[in-house]
């Protein structure tokens, strides 16, 4: 057996290393098709998406947010997504959530807003900065989906959640509810 392993290896065994494909063009066309599936997921998703530059004028939104809106992407980009107040919010409110995304933090609450038509709408936002390599903010991205009027409009996350452990304990106390049902509650 040792003689086996120590026998030489002939020449015609050994195959010359294969020419790598350019590396570099693999890559590039792996970020581009994963770029591509981004943005396709985005223009798809059923929630409004709308894309502001840190100055707050509107560079892109998906199909939803144009239906919720009714306006064209071509009267958004550009705008300031203040064209959208419906009045039934207060300068308090908006320097809020101004100063909670330009702090760099994710907003989450409900607003009303106006359609192109007049008519208003409520929904429920998520505002979350992006940042680029440097960390300076560069953009805005706000996931929105409508509710209806019938549908009372929920507080924001944060006023649901007073105390992150409260809700540990109840995530704890309904898992354990789930895991042993027949538990008496005594």
């Amino acid at each position: 057996m040792l003689g086996q392993l120590l026998r030489p290896i002939r020449p015609n065994i050994i195959q010359p290393p294969r020419p790598r494909p350019n590396r570099k063009r693999e890559d590039q066309a792996q970020q581009d098709a994963h770029l591509r599936l981004l943005a396709t997921a985005m223009e798809s998703a059923g929630d409004g998406m709308l894309i502001t530059g840190a100055d707050g004028a509107i560079v892109w939104a998906n199909a939803a947010t144009l239906r919720m809106t009714g306006y064209r992407l071509d009267e958004l980009v550009g705008a300031n997504p203040s064209m959208l107040k419906s009045g039934r919010h207060d300068a308090t409110f908006y320097a809020t959530l101004w100063n909670t995304i330009l702090s760099g933090e994710m907003w989450q609450g409900c607003i009303t807003n106006r359609r192109r038509d007049g008519s208003l709408y409520s929904e429920e936002m998520t505002i979350a900065p992006i940042r680029d390599q440097c960390r300076a903010l560069t953009h805005f991205v706000a996931v929105k989906r409508e509710f209806s009027s019938n549908r009372p409009a929920r507080p924001p996350l944060d006023a649901r959640i007073a105390d992150p452990r409260d809700t540990a304990v109840q995530l704890a106390a309904s898992l354990a509810e789930q895991l042993h049902p027949t538990r008496s509650k005594d």
